[in-house]
């Protein structure tokens, strides 16, 4: 209902949540995901959530490219996984009462969001402006060091919290520095800034959640780009 991807929620439910492959999970599921699917578009209308403009077709060797990011963004999916148990490790042996934690992460995060006020908030504004193109080097640059800062440590100290828009601002972040790295490097390597984005995104998620095929399919219905499903 939030982010108008029923078919990405029911796959969410099976790849995480569901501990049993059956009808009587799966209907239900799906007839929950497709009402909430149905109020988004009466509420708030058809267009994506994250709307940004059409993608080309990527080419035999922008594909390739893209499996490297994958490789790449991965990899430090995995690092952004562990560093949240040791940041909560690291706050166990913390001389103080456990009630003190979130206030020490909300310290962290007010210092971080005081430097950088952007990485304030829930941050799908970022999100569509990453996808979008519409960002400068050095906000790229902080959305994905700052904001990655401030979430860990808050996640990290207890601080109930979302994880998905973080990670999909920290992996488009992270996606649009790699390939703007590689067009400086190889201007006729065939990738796109945008489409760089959408895949670090999606490698994040999958790489932190292990969601594959969620990863995928809320990419494109959040985004509505046929041409990205390929890439992603």
């Amino acid at each position: 209902a939030i982010f108008g991807c029923p078919l990405a929620a029911v796959l969410l439910a099976v790849e995480l949540l569901l501990f049993e492959f059956s009808a009587r999970s799966l209907i239900p599921v799906a007839l929950g995901c497709i009402t909430g699917g149905a109020m988004h578009i009466l509420l708030f209308g058809r267009e994506p959530v994250f709307a940004m403009g059409p993608i080309p077709v990527a080419s035999a060797g922008a594909l390739a490219v893209y499996v490297g990011m994958g490789v790449v963004v991965g990899v430090i999916a995995a690092m952004v996984s562990k560093s949240v148990y040791a940041i909560e490790e690291l706050f166990d042996k913390l001389p103080v009462h456990w009630m003190w934690w979130p206030a020490i992460g909300a310290v962290a995060v007010g210092v971080v969001g005081y430097f950088a006020p952007h990485t304030m908030g829930v941050g799908y504004e970022n999100i569509e402006a990453l996808l979008r193109g519409h960002v400068p080097l050095m906000m790229v640059f902080s959305l994905c060091l700052m904001k990655y800062i401030s979430w860990v440590i808050s996640l990290g100290s207890g601080t109930s919290g979302g994880t998905l828009a973080p990670l999909l601002t920290i992996g488009g972040a992270l996606g649009t520095l790699i390939g703007l790295g590689l067009l400086k490097a190889f201007p006729g390597i065939g990738i796109t800034v945008t489409t760089a984005c959408l895949v670090g995104m999606g490698a994040m998620f999958a790489g932190a959640s292990r969601a594959l095929l969620t990863s995928i399919v809320f990419a494109f219905e959040t985004t509505g780009q046929p041409n990205g499903l390929l890439p992603l």
